[in-house]
This record gives structure tokens, C-alpha cells and sequence, in this order.
């Protein structure tokens, strides 16, 4: 489909008036490969060199980077069965040792994941023995 002499914008091209600048791009760069076999048919960005370029990873496992901590958030602990809900959330925090998180703004409050699973690991896990009462003896009667 081209367009009308009338529609079409004129760009300052020597070779091809009514082309863009792109195709006289595109037809430099194709008449330089002439002799070299094509490898693609579009446009390629240059390789970007991926990783961390300051990493000290060739020193060994002595030399590796401190991590950073991770969060998990309100909807991490209700899908891990710890929370139905924020009121339990609060409850867990004022009277069970539940870590309090962090504001990562002010909207947005994380728990560290370690300090998460060391309460858990140090929740009881055998049930409370309630104790007995004793029978009233037949001498009281």
C-alpha cells in the first residue's frame, strides 16, 4: 500500500525523497552487507552484560555478599495459615511475641521472614494439660 504524492510527507533523503529517514537507514546498512550473510531480519539492541558487575563471585564462598533480609507481607502470613485476619494479626503481636514488622512506608508493613519462623519454632507444640478436679469424696455427703 504506498500513499498519494499529495499525503505524503517529504523528509530530506538524496536518494529516496518520499522515504523516511529510516529507510535510507535500513538500505546503507543493507548495501554495507552485501558480502555477509544475514542473520536476522530486524532491528538488534546491543548485549547488555548481565549480572552484577562488582561482585567479588571468583574469591570463593568466604568472600560472598551479604543478603539482604527478606519480608513477607499481610497476605503472605494469611496464605501461610498464620492470620485469618488483622484483628488476630494485632492479637498475636500484643500478646503472643508476634515480631511487629517493619514500615517500609507508610502504608506498608513487613515482617522480617526469620524473625517470622523463629516464633513459630518457638510456639509450643504439645497440647496444655488441664488439671483434673478431684471427685468429691463420699464422706462429704
Amino acid at each position: 500500500m504506498s500513499l498519494p504524492d499529495e499525503q505524503a510527507a517529504p523528509y530530506p533523503n538524496k536518494a529516496h525523497p518520499l522515504e523516511p529517514p529510516r529507510a535510507a537507514a535500513v538500505a546503507r546498512q543493507q548495501k554495507r552487507a552485501r558480502g555477509r550473510p544475514r542473520v536476522h531480519d530486524g532491528w538488534s539492541t546491543p548485549h547488555r552484560r548481565q549480572g552484577d558487575r562488582g561482585s567479588s563471585d571468583d574469591d570463593g564462598a568466604a568472600a560472598a555478599p551479604a543478603l539482604l533480609p527478606v519480608f513477607v507481607r499481610y497476605t503472605d502470613l494469611v496464605a501461610a495459615g498464620l492470620v485469618r485476619n488483622w484483628t488476630q494479626l494485632e492479637r498475636l503481636v500484643d500478646h503472643y511475641g508476634f515480631p511487629e514488622g517493619t514500615l517500609l512506608s507508610p502504608n506498608t508493613r513487613a515482617f522480617d521472614l526469620r524473625l517470622v519462623e523463629d516464633w513459630i519454632r518457638s510456639r509450643p507444640t504439645a497440647r496444655r494439660k488441664t488439671p483434673r478436679r478431684e471427685k468429691a469424696s463420699e464422706e462429704t455427703v
